[in-house]
């Protein structure tokens, strides 16, 4: 066949890329045009117009460029590349034509390209490889159903192809991902190169299914600035999505169901790989996360085996914001979470149904076999080195399930770092192996249900409190004991003590006191006024000031006490008497071997 166009007078017709091919003889002027009507066969949506490049070498692949039989220097390029779609290099998509090299191929020109609806059958991995992919992935503009084909019950039949589906129906392989994103094989973590980043993947509307065989969904590492939209996965037998090295990008509205392994597992390659890298998330935003019905392959076990058959687990880094986690029904715990550092907070979430999945019928769920004591909400383990430090949950609504807090503590003796749970309802049981933690407006049954260790955590305001509008700011906030003493003005005195208890709270610049005193032997020499003595701190100094002691109790001497002061600039309480109406003050003197007083005040401080 020959082809002989000049000036683009006109536009030669070819029903397939095989038949551009096998032109022979040509005689066309940089930039004539042809028609494609079909990729492979008339209308199959892979037709299109083709420019001839005279000088291109570029290689041929059998979508975008066309390289004929007879020539060396010289393409067909495609003209119109603003929307790339994977019919272009003649994917079918109708569940039986292998699509892997068409998906393969069109990936490999690094642009998004779309994705009609249909079920693309794949046999093997679909790679991502910062050697030569970037800027890529899939985009579609279907809506994906969570149901395997005919499972989804209703009026209009559903069997698939109204969604954008990439299914794998190979060979059953448990290292096999659908959608490799990595520069390494799956579980061999990559070398810490700008060069083996993966920048500015992008997928949409887009469902892969593993289909019992294929172990991993998809599976990305040291991706930068990733966008993730609308996407699930399903069908898996390890993990539906397996995220580690991420910095920055976002995850939105991602699901994982129907996945006899794991859910969405993030960060979490150095527990399976022993990585210690490139397994480390940074700077990400999730949001939407939604995990049902996973784990049906029962391995997971609370005491061998608690991290397997979760809806979401997290090994987060730090810097990490996570709005909206949902995991219901699946045979582990809901959200498993482990952060190897700080300031990550998942923002809202929601719990229910966890560890009763009965995926094999009636009496197969993990608490029916043994495999679990209750339903967990959330399990959060603290990283060895106590690194787990300033992780908050925020809004989370837990179906009558519980909170499990195990591992290392977090940050031990640095309070302001401990986990903290903002608002948490529905929960009706905690258990904590440690203590630094702490629960701000949470539900009272969970508070009351508390098993182990009770919380110490505590927040920090380095600046201060304000309340209202007022510019007063309360600065501290302490508690502490003290020894109270019975002691003369003059002359102390020796006493000897069967008790001395004091107690003290500050807030602000108020001191709240109490104590209790009981006077066992005295050497007789005390004298002057009767005293209170050991205060925490002195009074304030400040004119005409005094602050009233109340003397719940006393025993020992011969007034009648009405109460005590506490003087401008003082550290202890002046004890009063009552007579004839009138306060008047007692004589040292008086202290006996079985005096005793009890006693309570608030008085401000400098």
């Amino acid at each position: 066949m020959s082809l002989s166009i000049q000036n683009n007078s006109r536009r030669q017709a070819y029903s397939s890329l095989a038949a551009v091919r096998l032109i022979s003889g040509i005689t066309a002027y940089e930039g004539e045009v042809i028609n494609l009507s079909g990729h492979t066969t008339e209308g199959d949506g892979g037709g299109g117009d083709f420019y001839w490049d005279d000088s291109s070498t570029a290689t041929d692949n059998n979508g975008t460029i066309v390289k004929l039989a007879d020539t060396t220097t010289g393409r067909f390029i495609r003209v119109d590349q603003t929307r790339i779609s994977v019919r272009m290099f003649g994917a079918k998509g109708n569940g039986s034509t292998d699509d892997t090299t068409a998906l393969q191929a069109a990936l490999d020109t690094n642009a998004v390209v779309y994705l009609p609806s249909g079920k693309y059958k794949i046999t093997s991995a679909l790679i991502i490889d910062p050697a030569r992919n970037r800027n890529c992935g899939f985009t579609s503009d279907a809506s994906w159903s969570a149901y395997p084909y005919t499972a989804q019950t209703g009026s209009v039949a559903w069997d698939g192809t109204k969604e954008a589906i990439i299914f794998y129906d190979g060979s059953a392989d448990a290292t096999l991902a659908i959608i490799q994103a990595s520069a390494e094989a799956v579980g061999t973590e990559p070398d810490s190169l700008f060069s083996n980043n993966i920048y500015g993947l992008r997928m949409e509307n887009v469902l892969l299914d593993g289909n019992a065989k294929a172990g991993f969904g998809f599976y990305g590492i040291r991706m930068v600035n990733p966008q993730i939209t609308n996407c699930s996965v399903r069908g898996t037998t390890k993990h539906a999505w397996y995220i580690n090295g991420n910095y920055s990008g976002s995850f939105n509205s991602i699901t994982a169901c129907f996945n006899s392994g794991c859910g969405i597992s993030i960060g979490r390659a150095k527990i399976d790989y022993g990585w210690t890298t490139n397994n480390k998330i940074n700077a990400t935003t999730f949001n939407d996360l939604h995990a049902f019905a996973n784990g049906s392959d029962k391995a997971f076990n609370e005491t061998s085996n608690p991290i397997w058959g979760y809806g979401v687990g997290m090994w987060l880094h730090r810097g990490n914001n996570v709005g909206s986690v949902i995991s219901e029904v699946n045979d582990g715990v809901g959200t498993y979470w482990s952060p190897s550092s700080g300031s990550n907070i998942i923002e809202s979430g929601y719990t229910e149904l966890n560890n009763v999945w009965a995926s094999g019928g009636a009496g197969t769920d993990a608490i029916s076999e043994g495999r679990a004591t209750r339903q967990w909400g959330i399990w959060f383990e603290g990283q060895s080195g106590g690194v787990s430090l300033g992780n908050v949950f925020s809004n989370i609504f837990i179906a009558a399930e519980g909170i499990k807090l195990l591992g290392t503590e977090p940050s031990s003796g640095r309070p302001e770092g401990g986990v903290e749970f903002q608002n948490v309802t529905g929960a009706n049981y905690l258990t904590s192996a440690w203590a630094n933690f702490r629960l701000i407006n949470c539900n009272s049954e969970l508070i009351n249900a508390l098993n182990g260790t009770a919380p110490t955590g505590s927040q920090q305001f380095i600046g201060g409190i304000q309340v209202g509008n007022n510019s007063a700011k309360m600065m501290e906030y302490n508690e502490g004991s003290f020894t109270p003493t019975v002691i003369g003005s003059s002359a102390s005195g020796a006493q000897g003590y069967a008790v001395q208890v004091g107690k003290w709270t500050k807030i602000g610049n108020m001191m709240h006191i109490n104590g209790y005193v009981v006077v066992s032997s005295t050497d007789g020499n005390a004298t002057g006024l009767l005293r209170i003595g050991g205060l925490p701190e002195p009074a304030v100094t400040l004119g005409n000031y005094f602050a009233v002691s109340a003397i719940s109790y006393w025993f020992g001497i011969s007034s009648i006490v009405s109460g005590g002061i506490i003087a401008s600039g003082t550290d202890y309480i002046d004890i009063n008497a009552s007579a004839s109406g009138a306060t008047t003050t007692i004589n040292a003197t008086t202290i006996s071997s079985s005096t005793r007083f009890r006693f309570n005040a608030s008085y401000q401080l400098s």
